[in-house]
This record gives C-alpha cells, sequence and structure tokens, in this order.
C-alpha cells in the first residue's frame, strides 16, 4: 500500500531571520519553498498509481492460471445420457419449401418476321380463350401462302392427268353406234394423241340444206320434211332440227340460209347419199331448197388414244355396232409409279410448307390459346419481332399447384392423394391453405451430392397466391394415436439385430448377449420391433414398455484421460 502522506509543514521565518532580510529576498524563498512541496506531491501520485496497476495485472494473471488449471487438472466426470420410452401419439410429416407454379401456362410466340402493330391486352389482363391478343402485319406471309397454294394446284393438275392417261389405256365406245376405219392390231405400238378407229352414230341421219331467205318465215324446228333419196327411191320422213341465218350467195345472187334435218335411219342409208328435202308451208304451198345436199351420219366421232402403250387386247370389228362404254382397246401403257411417287412426295411438303406458314399466320393475330391472365408481355407496338419471338405468357391462374422435391430418404412415405398444409408468409401476416398430392415423379434425379423427386402439390381456393412465390408445405406421411415412442438416437443396430441398450440392475426379460465391447456397463441389449418414425423419434412395436430407461450416448470418464467410454 502506499505510504500516508500529510501535508507539509511550513515554519514561520523568524522575527530577527526578517529583520535582516530585504522584501525581494523573502519572496524568492517563499517561491522556492512551494516549488518543492509541488515536486514532493507529484512524486507520491505516481507511486500510487502504478501500485494500482500492479494489483489489476496481477488479479488478471490470477484468473488466467485458475481457468487454465481447472481446464488441464480439474478432472469432472460426465455422466451417459440416457432417456426414458414413453407412451403417446405420434404424427409423422415431411415439410420444406415449394414453389407456387400456375396450373398451365402458355407462351404465345411469333413464327415469321413481322412488325407489332397492336397488342389489345396488358399484363394482368384477364383472357378467355379464343380473345384477341395482338395483330402483326402479315402481308408476307398471306402472298406466300398464296404462292405456295398456286404451286400445289399446279403439282395436283400434274397428277391428275397421269391417272387421266392411264384410265384412258382402256378404251371404251364414247356412244352407241357403228366401227369404221379401225387402224390398230394387238401388238401394235401407238403413241398418245393417235387415230384408232371412228365411231358413227347411224341410227339417225342428218341432212343440210339451204332455202332462200324468202321462206325465212315460212320454216319452224320442229317442223316436218319430206326426204327423198334417189339411190334407194326412197322418201322419209324428217325434222327440221336446227337453223342457221348464214349467208350463202348463189351466182344468181341469191341469198340462202342453212336448215339442219334429222331424219330416222331405216337401215339403208349411208353416209354421203344425195338427197333433197322439200317443207309444206301454212297455206299448204311446197318449199322447195336451192340445191340437194348429201346425208351424213347423225354423230362422227375420231377414237384416239389419250395415252401411248402397246395394244394387248382389242374388239374392234369394221361395221359392227356397239353399245356406249363398250372395251374397245386394251393398252400396256408406260411405267408412271416414279412419276406419280415424285409428285405425291412434292405434294406434301408443300403442303406443310402451307400449313407452317398458315400457323405463323394464325400466331400473327393470335388469339389466347387458354383462359387465364397475361403474366407478362415482352415486346411493344411497332417493334419487328423475329421467328420465335415469345409476345406473351398467359397463366390459368384458376387452379395453382406447388412444385416440391423430395428426398430420397422420405420418398418411400409420400403418396398421391395426401393432404398437405401449405403456408405463405407475408408482410401482413401468414396465410394459410390446403392441398394435395398430385404426382410423385418415379425417377429421381441427382443434384449436389444427393438425389430427389419431384412432385406436385395441387391448391384448393389459391386465391391471393402469386406464380413463382415460395411456400412452405408440410405433409403429414403417418399417425398413430397410442404408442411406445424413444428418442431415435436409442436404436442400436446389430448383428443380431435391432436392439436398444435397457439400464437395469439385472438383465431385463428378452435380453441378449452381444460381442463385448458394444453393450455399456450397467446396460442390457433387448431386441426390438420398431414401427412408423422419423428423423427424431421411432416407435417401439414389440420388445420394451414405457417408462424403460435407455441408453442414448456415452459419458466422460476422467480415469480414462477425458476419452468416451462404456
Amino acid at each position: 500500500m502506499p505510504e500516508k502522506t500529510t501535508p507539509e509543514k511550513v515554519e514561520a521565518p523568524n522575527k530577527d531571520n526578517e529583520q535582516n532580510l530585504s522584501d525581494k529576498d523573502k519572496l524568492r524563498q517563499l517561491a522556492d519553498e512551494k516549488r518543492r512541496i509541488a515536486a514532493k506531491k507529484r512524486r507520491r501520485k505516481k507511486i500510487v498509481k502504478w501500485s494500482i496497476l500492479t494489483v489489476l495485472l496481477l488479479a488478471i494473471a490470477g484468473g488466467i492460471a485458475y481457468g487454465v488449471y481447472n481446464l488441464f487438472f480439474i478432472e469432472e466426470e460426465i455422466p451417459d445420457q440416457t432417456a426414458f420410452s414413453y407412451r403417446g401419439p405420434f404424427q409423422s410429416s415431411i415439410s420444406g419449401y415449394g414453389q407456387v407454379k400456375a396450373n398451365r401456362t402458355e407462351a404465345v410466340t411469333v413464327m415469321a418476321r413481322g412488325e407489332l402493330l397492336e397488342l389489345f391486352v396488358e399484363e394482368g389482363s384477364t383472357v378467355m380463350v379464343g380473345e384477341p391478343l395482338y395483330r402483326v402485319d402479315d402481308t408476307a406471309v398471306r402472298e406466300a401462302i398464296l404462292t405456295k397454294e398456286d404451286e400445289l394446284n399446279a403439282l395436283q393438275a400434274s397428277l391428275d392427268a397421269i391417272y387421266e392417261k392411264l384410265a384412258s389405256l382402256d378404251i371404251h365406245a364414247p356412244f352407241k353406234g357403228k366401227l369404221l376405219d379401225v387402224r390398230v392390231s394387238v401388238g401394235d405400238v401407238v403413241s398418245e394423241g393417235s387415230e384408232i378407229a371412228t365411231l358413227v352414230d347411224d341410227s339417225r341421219m342428218r341432212l343440210k340444206m339451204y332455202f332462200s331467205y324468202g321462206y325465212e318465215n315460212d320454216i319452224k324446228q320442229g317442223q316436218t320434211a319430206r326426204v327423198s333419196i334417189p339411190a334407194t327411191m326412197s322418201v322419209v320422213s324428217g325434222k327440221v332440227d336446227r337453223i342457221e341465218k348464214v349467208r350463202k350467195v348463189t351466182q344468181e345472187g341469191t341469198v340462202l340460209f342453212a336448215v339442219d334435218i334429222v331424219l330416222d335411219n331405216p337401215g339403208a342409208l349411208t353416209e354421203g347419199m344425195e338427197a333433197i328435202a322439200e317443207l309444206t308451208a301454212s297455206d299448204g304451198s311446197l318449199i322447195t331448197p336451192a340445191e340437194s345436199g348429201v346425208l351424213e351420219y347423225n354423230r362422227t366421232e375420231k377414237i384416239t388414244s389419250a395415252a401411248s402403250g402397246k395394244v394387248v387386247s382389242m374388239d374392234m370389228v369394221e361395221y359392227y355396232d356397239y353399245n356406249s362404254g363398250a372395251l374397245l382397246c386394251r393398252l400396256e401403257g408406260i411405267s408412271y409409279d416414279e412419276q406419280i411417287e415424285t409428285l405425291n412426295e412434292q405434294m406434301g411438303l408443300k403442303t406443310e410448307e402451307i400449313a407452317e406458314l398458315q400457323a405463323q399466320l394464325d400466331a400473327f393475330n393470335a388469339t389466347a390459346p387458354i383462359s387465364g391472365t397475361v403474366m407478362s408481355i415482352a415486346a411493344q407496338v411497332g417493334q419487328v419481332l423475329e421467328p420465335g419471338t415469345a409476345v406473351l405468357t398467359i397463366s390459368d391462374t384458376s387452379s395453382m399447384t406447388v412444385e416440391i422435391n423430395i428426398d430420397e430418404r422420405n420418398i418411400n412415405n409420400i403418396k398421391v392423394g395426401m393432404g398437405a398444409e401449405l403456408r405463405q408468409d407475408t408482410a401482413e401476416g401468414s396465410n394459410f391453405f390446403f392441398g394435395m398430392v398430385e404426382s410423385v415423379a418415379l425417377e429421381g434425379k441427382y443434384d449436389y451430392g444427393y438425389a430427389y423427386f419431384p412432385a406436385v402439390i395441387s391448391i384448393q381456393g389459391g386465391e391471393g397466391l402469386y406464380a413463382g412465390s415460395s411456400i412452405y408445405y408440410n405433409i403429414v406421411s403417418s399417425s398413430k394415436d397410442d404408442c411406445i415412442l424413444v428418442p431415435i438416437q436409442a436404436v442400436k443396430y446389430t448383428e443380431s439385430g435391432t436392439c436398444v441398450f435397457v439400464k437395469a440392475e439385472e438383465p431385463p426379460e428378452g435380453a441378449i448377449e452381444l460381442p463385448e465391447g458394444i453393450v455399456p456397463d450397467g446396460y442390457y441389449a433387448v431386441p426390438v420391433v420398431t414401427g412408423i418414425g422419423d428423423t427424431s423419434v421411432v416407435e417401439i412395436v414389440e420388445g420394451i414398455e414405457e417408462g424403460v430407461e435407455l441408453f442414448l450416448q456415452p459419458g466422460i470418464d476422467p480415469n480414462q484421460g477425458g476419452g468416451i467410454y462404456y
């Protein structure tokens, strides 16, 4: 302790000295005395400060020494950790966070380059399926569709022409008539357009007569005519079939018009016979033509080959009568299979091109593919959009889902149809929802060293949830009202099966012997049958009852140098 100090005593000068000293010397003597006293006080204060500091340092050093001593030299025994089995309800659940998703989301994209002319919706708009969304300049695509359609029609026309040629290899009589002038035989090779015979309808004959325009008003269509044929010395009845107001002028300057008269052939008439027809006027007078004419067949047609080929069979006999549609000749044509295949391939490609362009056209003036809410718009009016550009996204928010990942250790406890409690925390508080496990992936995914299985929870009444937000889920995988429960650390897996180590003075019922060093002193191994459980608690179905003290983990033995012991 510092030495206690007392104020320095100043002696008063004696009177004899005062008489001998001057006033100036007196003042100097008094100042020196004061300085001596002040210096002595400062030395004493410094001694006090160093004394206090020394005490503090000694106290700190003593505390540290005491802690080190307790740490390294004082031995304390830590007992084993145990727990008691107990009876109660058990509920196993799997929880975590998932992401809210709309049940269905569709991105609307453009398929071809074009300028965005109009937007009919905005972010947050509610749309119905089929409702117009936007309009893009589609002039180029429409013109391309028209061009492709013209090309497709040309290919179809070429294909139709080939099929017509194939069909024309069988040559049929176009009408009922007599065959004349047959020009081919079996084995002949004919080219397209070759004349092979002539078919005539000689059941009726036709006669062209010229009359003066003076009889113009006396001759009517359907009027009866009396036809004289000098070659057969016969007279046949006919009718006016057609009147042609031509202007044929004779050498004498008479202007004539033509009248076609049709008459039945009794069988003896043929083309080229001279004939003359006379008509009767309304007043009974005879109307005669300016000159005679010659008979012609009622119908004559040259039969030609519509395709090239070789005559492989025929039924053509001159002057023989054939019914309409009778097979006259059959050709074996060149193979058109390659041409047909090529045309069909080209038409298929062209059809696909048109379909793609039509899809582009539909995307230009897009309509909502689903009913829902416009979640985002990624384009602006006036922007030139490239193919594949997503213009907007629509989500069906009427039903929401939660995408979660189930750890591989819990996948066997999750089944479709299980209920799920959902909670979303907001600044205003927590909102609670109910859901159901809708699907669980059968194949896991591996990421960052562990496997997980994607699953989906459907939400009932998800109003107020936003797609993309996170949400807490809790799925009750199993539950039981009355069971024996123990901490999961109490369950030991040994070579003799699943056991618990029971603390007891004597071996309990069912205890078994295990190799030395496995069961701690004071405990006995009892086999058990486990039931439901989770990562902290396990049900004991058989083996022990409630209230049994069980070994969890060892304590510390100071006699073993602080190590773990049994």
